[in-house]
């Protein structure tokens, strides 16, 4: 295989993951995406980041939990001699977690991992819930003018500036005209709060036709632009922002790539049946021409995206309607007490950005930065 086809873009400014996936490996990227894609559905219980951790671990792990957690909400007990597995956990250096290969008791409950699926359609309140969420993260959401109409929609996204005077998607840009990620520069400001000013760097325009579902997977893509850092920062000029990712080589196709991995994974996690990415069938058609892409840079955009919904599960429950309050977990009732907000190390809202993969990528300045047991 061609080095230009491997999948990882490991070198200095994206370390970690892409160095731990680019090993010995001889399989096409279409093939690399797909073993990804199956190690992040298959650890659901765990963010994207730590799933990733995880497999580099112990290929093949299915479900991992704490010795304590194993012994109290399962009845089973770890085996003598079992090699603890590493996480990140935050506001601590790390975690031991344990696969259930590792243990023995009774089965694993029944739907054990059913917590983690979207029940039921996505809803447009659900999807207005995560454009809400973005303002605070320095990202507006616009919508594109109907057929027809001469003025963009106001934002939906609890108080975002509006982008542009037209609101209109670029019909120059590459992508498929539903939506489009841009810059705002210079950047604007949003109240999210009272008396809380947050600077909003990047808007996000979407077609304003879309169905709700269809609208969720396309600003997932997008996010996966701003995530990916494949959009300039008004820093940038200046050399402010030394520790952004090194874009140098990563051509349109790669970036285009890495966004709909971005939407794509996201929604295989999540359980949809969404077309994610209209373009990665395309992109990955021919597997030897398929362009690199970074699994370090996808894993940390679909990792951030779950951390500011404070994790898969209430992502999940709340897309599809439930107004149940973000802070409130439900365990899958055959769970008893097992605790699975502690399992994925979720925080506030307001303070996900500030743990851990920050520190463990050395990109504390990456947009949406952040980290949980979940990785």
């Amino acid at each position: 295989m061609a080095e230009g086809s491997r999948m990882s873009t490991a070198g200095p400014e994206l370390p970690g993951l892409d160095d731990l996936f680019d090993a010995d490996r001889r399989e096409g990227p279409a093939e690399q995406l797909r073993a990804l894609r199956d190690v992040l559905v298959r650890l659901p219980m765990l963010g994207a980041f730590n799933a990733s951790l995880v497999h580099a671990q112990l290929p093949g792990a299915h479900y991992v939990a704490t010795r304590a957690q194993w012994r109290r909400d399962f009845a089973r007990e770890v085996r003598p001699g079992a090699r603890p597995l590493v996480v990140l956990r935050p506001y601590a250096p790390v975690d031991f977690v344990f696969d259930v290969s590792q243990t023995d008791g009774r089965p694993l409950p029944e739907g054990i991992l059913a917590p983690f699926r979207v029940r039921g359609p996505v809803t447009a309140d659900g999807v207005a819930w995560f454009e809400s969420l973005l303002p605070r993260r320095g990202i507006a959401v616009a919508a594109a003018p109907v057929s027809g109409s001469e003025t963009a929609t106001d934002p939906g996204a609890g108080g975002a500036p509006d982008p542009d005077a037209s609101g209109a998607l670029d019909p120059d840009a590459s992508e498929a005209m539903d939506g489009q990620a841009r810059l705002l520069d210079p950047p604007e400001t949003a109240e999210i709060a009272p008396g809380r000013i947050v600077e909003q760097r990047h808007v996000i325009v979407l077609d304003a036709a879309l169905a709700p579902a269809t609208r969720l997977a396309t600003l997932f893509r997008e996010l996966g632009h701003v995530l990916c850092e494949h959009l300039p920062h008004p820093a940038d000029a200046a050399g402010g922002r030394s520790r952004r990712r090194d874009l140098t080589g990563v051509g349109e196709a790669q970036r285009a790539l890495e966004a709909e991995c971005t939407a794509w994974l996201l929604c295989e996690r999540l359980g949809l049946a969404v077309p994610a990415g209209e373009h990665l069938s395309a992109l990955l058609a021919d597997d030897a021409d398929a362009p690199p892409f970074s699994v370090h840079a996808v894993v940390r955009a679909v990792n951030s995206i779950e951390s500011w919904a404070r994790g898969l599960e209430t992502l999940a429950r709340r897309i599809a309607g439930d107004p149940a309050p973000d802070d409130q977990v439900d365990a899958h009732p055959e769970q008893g007490a097992f605790d699975l907000e502690a399992l994925r190390g979720e925080g506030t809202a307001d303070d996900a950005d500030a743990a851990g993969i920050a520190d463990a990528a050395g990109d504390e300045d990456a947009p949406g930065a952040a980290s949980d047991l979940t990785g």
